[in-house]
């Protein structure tokens, strides 16, 4: 009995060799319906893509940038602020010139990129590795600097020697 109903079932779904070539042709579109006449306006939306615009590169807009003029007034400022780039005849000369260019590009002045990218500098006075004649455990005479006070000095006024770092101490502090 089952297979009577099995195949009284099967009868009903599968489809005859004439249903088939029918519905093939009703799927299968023509020429004619795949126009674009065929397409309803209504089907395209107002923000679709222009074809032939399509795949057009639009050319990037970047800020107009005077290098020359920038380059110039780079080397000004370091010519005026370091007495060594007197002679210097361009920015491009400088020995870490790409490494200049590249921290002048992430924001950088002028005067921080040449020391971020120069050689480091030596101190005039190259007698800090010669020891103190003062013990550790002695403290700073009244009114003179402490040794934390002369260490972070020597940090900031790196082109000073120890006397005139003193003498300033003394005109400051009175």
């Amino acid at each position: 009995m089952e297979d009577s109903v099995y195949s009284g079932i099967e009868a009903e779904v599968t489809p005859t060799a004439e249903e088939t070539s029918d519905s093939k042709s009703e799927i299968t579109p023509t020429e004619e319906a795949v126009s674009e006449d065929a397409v309803p306006e209504a089907a395209i939306p107002e923000d679709a893509v222009d074809t032939e615009d399509y795949g057009a590169a639009e050319e990037p807009t970047t800020p107009s940038v005077d290098y020359d003029a920038l380059m110039r007034e780079d080397l000004e400022t370091l010519r005026a602020t370091f007495p060594e780039l007197k002679d210097l005849p361009d920015v491009s000369a400088l020995s870490g010139a790409m490494r200049y260019a590249a921290l002048r590009d992430m924001g950088l002045s002028a005067v921080e990129a040449y020391m971020a990218s120069s050689a480091p500098r030596t101190r005039r006075d190259n007698r800090s590795h010669l020891s103190s004649p003062v013990t550790r455990g002695a403290g700073a005479p009244k009114g003179a600097m402490s040794h934390s006070e002369l260490c972070a000095a020597r940090e900031l006024f790196s082109e000073m020697t120890d006397a005139e770092i003193h003498s300033l101490y003394k005109r400051v502090n009175g």
